[in-house]
């Protein structure tokens, strides 16, 4: 994947299950989760490393997600840990979008 830039509809499934096992084997416990959803990679972080998961998806060569998009919060009343941040960044070099949770 690194090294090249290619349009959204290259990227592939297997690139990005690849992706999310990248991620998961070098942040180890700070990822909860990280899986392909709605054609899009999503990781559930443990909120207490979030800046970790984040610098690492900016800085690592083969994410390189330097464009912060958006950051909301959700409210779900019927949990007991009510609140989710989410944010959302872009790697405009692999064309590609990542959700990222706070749990």
């Amino acid at each position: 994947m690194a090294g090249e830039t290619r349009t959204y509809e290259e990227t592939t499934a297997a690139d990005l299950a690849a992706l999310a096992e990248h991620v998961r084997e070098r942040l180890g416990e700070a990822v909860i989760d990280a899986t392909v959803t709605h054609g899009q990679l999503q990781i559930v972080a443990d909120a207490a490393r979030i800046l970790d998961v984040l610098r690492f998806l900016r800085d690592d060569p083969a994410c390189r997600f330097t464009c912060f998009t958006d950051l909301c919060g959700v409210d779900y009343p019927q949990r007991e840990k009510r609140f989710e941040v989410v944010t959302h960044l872009l790697s405009p070099t692999l064309n590609l979008r990542v959700r990222v949770k706070a749990a």
